[in-house]
C-alpha cells in the first residue's frame, strides 16, 4: 500500500481515559515513504478523551436459539456472512455461520466423513474463489459462502497460517521443522501450491523451543507483521510500510529457547496488531515490568496515541480488539467481560442497542460490538 505524506495536525485536549498515562505524537516519514512511529518519545503530550476517539458503534447479537457457541475463538466477515470458529484446538466445535444481522444461517458438520470437519486450526475466506477455507496443516476443506461443501484439498507442505492475495497464497511457517526444503518463515505459492517466492529465511534455532529473529503474523488480507515493522504484500512485493520505534526490545537470545522465561528479562515484545483502512492498533508488552503499551494510529491525520498500562489495570474496550470487519473493529461481549465493558460502551450506542446490551443474558451467544475510530 502506498503511504502518502501525512500532514501535521496538533491535538490539544484534556485527557479523560482510564489508564496510567498517555502520550501522543505525529508520525515521521522515511525517504522511502515508510511511516515511523516513535512510541518512546512522542512529540505531543496530551491525548483526546474517549468521546473524541470513537466515531460510531453498533451491535450484532448472534442468534442463540439454534446454534450455541461454546468457546468463541475468532471470526471473519465476508460480504453479508460472519463465520465463527468455535473452540478449535480444544473440542473443535463446528464453524457457525451468521448473516450480518446476527441471524443463524448454518453450521458445518462435525465428523470424519466427506464434507465433515474433525479437526481444524484456522479459517480464512478465499475471495478469489468465494470459498470459506477451514484449514488443517495438511489439508483444506472448502465450502461455499453458506456452508455447502465444495472440495477437500491436500497440501504438499505444512504451515501455520495462510491468506490469499489475488492469484497467490501467502503462507507462514512457525519453524523450519515443518518444511526443510523451503527454509523460510514466509513463502508465496500459485493456486497449485508451486512456491514462487520466499521471505525471511530461518537464521537461528535454539533450545527446546524454536526462537526466530522474525515473527510474522497475518493481520488482514494484505499484510504481514514482522516484530516492529508492518509490511504490505501487494503486486508480489513485500514493502515495509510502518515502523514502530519503541523502548527496550526483548532480547530473544537471552531466553535460550525458553519462552516461559520472558518475564525474567526486561524488554518489550510485540503482542498484537490489527488495522483497517483508517486506523491501526499496535500492542506491545513487557512481562518483566508488568506493563504494556498500546498505539492507536490515525492514518488520515498522521497522529497517534500511546496508552500505557500496568498489567493489573483494566484496559479500555477499544484496545481489546483483535479483529476488524471492513472499516470497523470488533470486540466480543460475553459472560466473562460483560461487567467490564458494559458501562464503557453504552454511551456510544443507539437506544435500540442499549436495550440489547442491557438485556444481555450470559447464557446466550456473544454480542459483536462494531466500532470505528474518528480521525483524531
Amino acid at each position: 500500500m502506498h503511504m502518502k505524506h501525512l500532514p501535521l495536525l496538533t491535538i490539544s485536549l484534556s485527557a479523560t481515559m482510564f489508564f496510567s498515562a498517555c502520550n501522543s505524537g505525529n508520525v515521521e516519514q522515511s525517504s522511502n515513504g515508510m511511516v515511523i512511529i516513535d512510541v518512546e518519545n512522542p512529540t505531543i503530550k496530551e491525548c483526546p478523551p474517549n468521546e473524541q476517539l470513537i466515531d460510531t458503534m453498533y451491535l450484532i447479537p448472534l442468534q442463540s436459539d439454534t446454534a450455541y457457541i461454546k468457546q468463541f475463538f475468532n471470526s471473519i466477515k465476508a460480504g453479508d456472512r460472519i463465520y465463527v470458529a468455535d473452540a478449535p484446538f480444544v473440542t473443535n466445535e463446528p464453524v457457525k455461520i451468521f448473516d450480518d444481522k446476527g441471524n443463524f444461517v448454518n453450521e458445518l458438520h462435525k465428523g470424519q466423513g466427506p464434507g465433515e470437519i474433525d479437526q481444524y486450526y484456522d479459517m480464512f475466506f478465499d475471495g478469489k474463489r468465494q470459498n470459506l477455507v477451514v484449514a488443517h496443516p495438511l489439508h483444506w476443506s472448502l465450502f461455499d459462502r453458506d456452508g455447502k461443501f465444495v472440495d477437500k484439498v491436500k497440501l504438499p507442505f505444512k504451515y501455520n497460517n495462510c491468506i490469499r492475495i489475488g492469484d497467490e497464497y501467502v503462507f507462514y511457517t512457525m519453524n523450519n521443522q515443518l518444511n526443510d526444503s523451503i527454509k523460510s518463515m514466509m513463502f508465496v505459492t500459485d493456486a497449485e501450491f508451486n512456491v514462487l517466492q520466499k521471505f525471511f529465511p530461518y537464521e537461528r534455532v535454539e533450545g527446546p523451543a524454536i526462537i526466530n529473529p522474525h515473527e510474522i503474523f497475518f493481520a488482514d488480507n494484505h499484510i504481514s507483521v514482522l516484530r516492529d515493522t508492518i509490511y504490505y504484500y501487494q503486486d508480489s512485493k513485500l514493502t515495509p510500510a510502518i515502523y514502530f520505534k519503541y523502548p527496550q526490545r526483548l532480547d530473544y537470545s537471552m531466553l535460550n529457547g525458553d519462552l516461559m522465561s520472558m518475564d525474567q528479562h526486561d524488554g518489550y515484545y510485540r503482542d498484537g496488531f490489527v488495522e483497517n483502512s483508517g486506523t491501526a492498533i499496535y500492542k506491545m508488552v513487557n512481562l518483566y515490568k508488568k506493563e504494556s503499551k498500546k498505539v492507536i494510529y490515525s492514518k488520515k491525520s498522521g497522529n497517534y496515541v500511546v496508552l500505557n498500562f500496568k498489567n493489573n489495570e483494566d484496559e479500555p474496550f477499544f484496545v481489546a480488539t483483535e479483529e476488524n470487519y471492513d472499516d470497523y473493529f470488533t470486540v466480543i461481549i460475553n459472560d466473562t467481560n460483560y461487567d467490564k465493558y458494559h458501562e464503557a460502551i453504552t454511551p456510544f450506542l443507539s437506544n435500540h442497542d442499549k436495550e440489547i446490551i442491557n438485556s444481555y443474558n450470559p447464557d446466550n451467544n456473544p454480542i459483536i460490538v462494531m466500532f470505528k475510530f474518528k480521525d483524531f
